[in-house]
């Protein structure tokens, strides 16, 4: 299980130091007007969220991370980001939730982050996943960061890189919106 662990260490710095603009998240070139109202134009079908949500894998919870602290921190950054849309939490309503699901709806969004950390103490490597999307298509839009750093750094350096991810997107949300009315 160690050597696992020093390899997937080893990938992800390798993978940081051969693709800097991954890590380095103002590198990003920005996407014309012209460009996000084609990828996301799926985002004019909106009407509501039903789903913020975050999933952690491998050592995020050893780093002091926990799913709820950052769903709930998700969540606020959501009312900031988007006002005017609602939020109407589907995810304990199952009969609701199939539903959604099984017409496949357009109307309502979900959010959902993926949080990857690699090590307990120092070296912490960590992907960072948003999705944002709808019941027919979950990614319609989507971005993902590596970063790394140690135990005492990587959970600020994290949310930090959720929040900014939640203002990406409704800059690009709204930006797609405005040109639908």
């Amino acid at each position: 299980m160690r050597s696992i662990r020093i390899y997937a260490l080893t990938l992800a710095f390798s993978f940081i130091s051969l693709f800097p603009a991954l890590a380095n998240h103002s590198d990003v070139p920005q996407l014309s007007d012209r460009e996000a109202r084609f990828l996301f134009r799926d985002f004019k079908e909106l009407n509501s969220f039903g789903i913020i949500a975050v999933s952690l894998v491998g050592d995020a919870e050893k780093i002091g991370l926990s799913e709820s602290a950052l769903t709930d921190f998700v969540k606020a950054a959501f009312k900031g980001c988007f006002p005017g849309i609602t939020y109407e939490d589907i995810s304990r309503d199952s009969r609701k939730f199939l539903a959604l699901v099984s017409s496949r709806d357009k109307r309502v969004g979900n959010i959902t982050f993926r949080v990857w950390v690699v090590g307990e103490d120092h070296p912490v490597a960590y992907h960072v996943k948003c999705d944002a999307g709808n019941f027919d298509n979950p990614a319609i839009w989507t971005e993902e960061i590596l970063g790394h750093g140690s135990k005492k750094t990587a959970p600020d350096a994290i949310k930090e890189i959720m929040s900014e991810m939640m203002k990406t997107l409704s800059v690009d949300f709204h930006r797609v919106r405005a040109q639908a009315m």
